[in-house]
């Protein structure tokens, strides 16, 4: 215990005197957007609403050539103006140190994040927090190995509760094809605990499983930027009861039309095929950290250095996890982006 509180001691000095010493930065983002948008539930009846959305995110950072710190937070409040108005709002906190060296990088991070919302009857809390190692090895010119390893608590608050217990390590092989292109392959393992406080069935009132498979992403930044990641799991639980498994698509294509203009493309996608046991509670069912799924076309156009205005349509799929819901529906939004 005292070896411990010794390293923390001599950790926290290290940290001041890196602070107080090297040069700080300080940067900020914020979006403002408005539009319509048209969902296919309760709270819209098929009819056209407006939106309202907000995103700041501000972060403070130091790097020299043997570290690097940062910490930010991010707040984003959505409304969606309809017979029954909607709200939902994120706020995250964030805080990273990394020591490097002339080939390996290890460091540390902390992220917390509350999810709020509000939909008819709905109401829920939910928080995540998450505590991380990482490391980055180039044991050879343009090719490198790079392991996340993370423990994430997550606590739902509304009617009943449901916490999540997730140890997660992931292991990427990276490699630069050339000064354009890379390509990582990696291999994603999970095991989760969930709990519930109260049981809506006759069943177990916990959950335990894995979720284990490989991932594969490929970028290329030259005259375009395109990038996409698939990731292949397989799920196993006390619920399950037959061969299991999630999807993760990402895709992302972007391209400058002339000196002040640009487009994008971007799908983030989620989905699965479980097996699941008769009468059971589905607040024990897993549900992956992200349950924001989201198509869209964006433009944008420069208007000064740093600020740019933007239109944006596209489908969104926000996932609930309780109840079986999801809150859904086409969005057309306009917005500036202002940035440091």
């Amino acid at each position: 215990m005292i070896f411990i509180r010794t390293l923390l001691l001599l950790f926290g000095l290290q940290f001041f005197v890196i602070t107080s010493i090297n040069p700080s930065t300080f940067d900020y983002k914020l979006i403002f957007e408005g539009g319509i948008y048209r969902a296919p539930s309760s709270i819209s009846n098929n009819r056209t609403f407006a939106l309202t959305r907000f995103d700041g995110t501000s972060k403070y950072s130091s790097a020299t050539r043997q570290y690097y710190w940062s910490v930010s937070a991010r707040l984003r409040p959505e409304l969606y103006l309809a017979e029954s108005t909607a709200g939902l709002s994120r706020i995250n906190f964030n805080g990273q140190y990394l020591r490097r060296y002339t080939n390996f990088n290890w460091g540390f991070i902390t992220d917390y994040e509350r999810y709020q919302l509000n939909l008819n009857q709905l109401d829920f809390v939910l928080d995540t927090f998450q505590f991380g190692a990482q490391g980055f090895w180039a044991y050879r010119a343009g090719t490198a190995l790079i392991f996340h390893l993370d423990y994430i608590l997550r606590n739902i608050e509304n009617r009943l509760q449901n916490n999540l217990d997730d140890f997660r390590f992931i292991l990427r092989w990276q490699r630069s094809i050339s000064a354009f292109d890379k390509i990582s392959l990696g291999i994603h393992l999970e095991n989760f605990y969930l709990s519930t406080r109260q049981n809506l069935s006759a069943g177990s009132s916990s959950n335990h499983g894995i979720r284990v498979g490989p991932e594969i992403t490929v970028e290329h930044k030259k005259k375009m930027v395109l990038s996409g990641t698939y990731r292949f799991l397989i799920h196993d639980s006390q619920l399950v009861q037959e061969f299991s498994h999630e999807h993760r698509v990402r895709l992302l294509f972007g391209k400058l039309l002339s000196d002040n203009w640009s487009i994008f493309f971007l799908t983030d996608y989620y989905f699965r095929e479980i097996s699941l046991s008769e009468d059971i509670d589905t607040r024990l069912v897993f549900a992956p950290l992200s349950t924001e799924n989201s198509i869209y076309v964006k433009v944008e156009k420069e208007i000064r250095h740093n600020n740019e205005l933007f239109f944006k349509i596209g489908y969104f799929n926000d996932n609930v996890i309780l109840d079986d819901r999801s809150f859904s529906g086409w969005q057309g939004t306009v917005g500036i982006e202002v940035r440091k």
